[in-house]
């Protein structure tokens, strides 16, 4: 098939259940944020801001709302385009965190700048700059083994470095998760198995060296053993009274402001333990249904990724889902006690200006690359199929005819493609 006979690739309002679940995972966010923070806010005698952090979320989230829009309607070209301004402006902005008067410090550790009064948190932008930075350098290699250098060079440089920053905050966790997930976009674009598991032990290896020279760290591991040999009594205090806080929503929950445990019993409760906050006010039903709509997002964007036209879209829309569903699953296993304390926040529902900011702007990301994914087809003729788009699943090979870059939609072949690097077999 011709370039020129190739089936229009459809352009819509792209998948409506990913907006539907974002309207539902802020709303959900911004009452548990306003019944989890008022107590705290109040100090007990009714003369604090009861509604400061409700209004900040809610103007996060303004703003994110708004940067979804734009993001949205942006086509994927434009993101592509956009992606390597976005890494040097996150890596500068990381760099920011240690200059005197910028960088703010608090709780012992440097993540958050300050800039025209704003104050936001640079990682959270490097996390989105960077799957858009390596879906970008996927699509665009060709095979090869030099190409294949090429690729593991400019996707690991930025990544180290990135890395590095955020690690001297320090902010493990964030890093472990950013690791991860740019180690899942890179295998996504073509990246080898032993090699992905050489990047793995090595990448553990550094995290293990941290963890060793710096002591809370080091304390939060060797207080974890096993959870089920533990009796409650003897977790930590944040853990004891999370796991109570479930204890006590029980099936239906107390209802809302219903919580006891918020009074000052869980730390941070409308931030990284507030999914502790809705299992006590919403119950065991509540928090599964928070879970099935994670899920449920889960399932939307990994169908654009498999469904996407192009290289790029299909990538960053892949990072991104995994990017969305590692944090949320990382918060909520922590709050059950079952892998060690992070800073990791749950999407969308924790407290936390940058966080929803940049988690909103994944959205508007994800929502550009299902406008032209074959969710909807035209004329009943699938615009991709599975098996036509092994290319772009893994490492994309050059689109017919040369030179149309890494949008050129899929070559439809009956035939099998080997898209492995290097040399195609004889």
């Amino acid at each position: 098939m011709t370039h020129a006979s190739q089936p229009r690739v459809p352009c819509g309002p792209g998948d409506p259940a990913i907006p539907l679940i974002t309207l539902a995972l802020v709303g959900i966010g911004l009452v548990m944020t306003f019944s989890s923070s008022y107590a705290v806010l109040t100090g007990g005698d009714g003369t604090g801001d009861t509604y400061g952090l409700l209004l900040r979320q809610l103007s996060a989230g303004i703003g994110g709302c708004g940067l979804l829009l734009l993001l949205w309607r942006l086509g994927p070209r434009a993101h592509f385009n956009a992606a390597p301004i976005l890494l040097a402006v996150s890596v500068a902005l990381l760099v920011l965190v240690f200059v005197p008067g910028i960088g703010v410090s608090a709780n012992g550790a440097r993540r958050w700048v300050r800039i025209l009064g704003y104050q936001f948190q640079p990682s959270e932008v490097a996390k989105v700059a960077l799957v858009l930075w390596m879906a970008r350098v996927g699509s665009v290699q060709r095979r090869g083994a030099r190409d294949y250098q090429s690729f593991l060079l400019l996707c690991l440089i930025p990544l180290v470095l990135v890395l590095g920053l955020i690690v001297a905050e320090p902010n493990l966790s964030t890093a472990l998760l950013v690791m991860l997930t740019s180690l899942a976009v890179m295998f996504l674009a073509g990246l080898r198995f032993r090699d992905l598991a050489l990047i793995g032990v090595l990448g553990v290896a550094a995290l293990a060296w941290v963890v060793l020279r710096t002591d809370y760290m080091l304390d939060r591991f060797e207080r974890k053993p096993f959870p089920v040999a533990v009796p409650i009594e003897a977790r930590n205090y944040q853990t004891q009274n999370c796991l109570m806080a479930f204890g006590n929503g029980g099936l239906r929950g107390t209802g809302l402001a219903g919580s006891i445990e918020k009074f000052g019993h869980v730390p941070f409760g409308y931030n990284d333990a507030i999914f502790a906050i809705v299992g006590e006010e919403l119950g065991f039903v509540g928090a599964v249904g928070v879970i099935l709509l994670y899920g449920w997002l889960l399932h939307c964007g990994c169908r654009v990724a498999r469904t996407s036209p192009d290289a790029f879209s299909a990538l960053t829309a892949g990072g991104l889902t995994i990017g969305l569903a590692g944090q949320a699953l990382a918060n909520m296993l922590v709050v059950t006690d079952l892998i060690p304390a992070t800073g990791v926040n749950l999407p969308f529902i924790s407290c936390g200006g940058s966080s929803l900011t940049m988690t909103l702007a994944a959205v508007g990301l994800l929502l550009s690359a299902s406008r032209t994914a074959g969710l909807r087809p035209r004329g009943g003729e699938a615009v991709a199929h599975l098996d036509d788009r092994r290319g772009y699943r893994r490492a994309p090979v050059p689109p017919p005819g040369g030179g149309r870059g890494p949008l050129t939609p899929p070559r439809a072949s009956s035939a099998g493609v080997d898209v492995r690097w290097g040399p195609p077999r004889r």
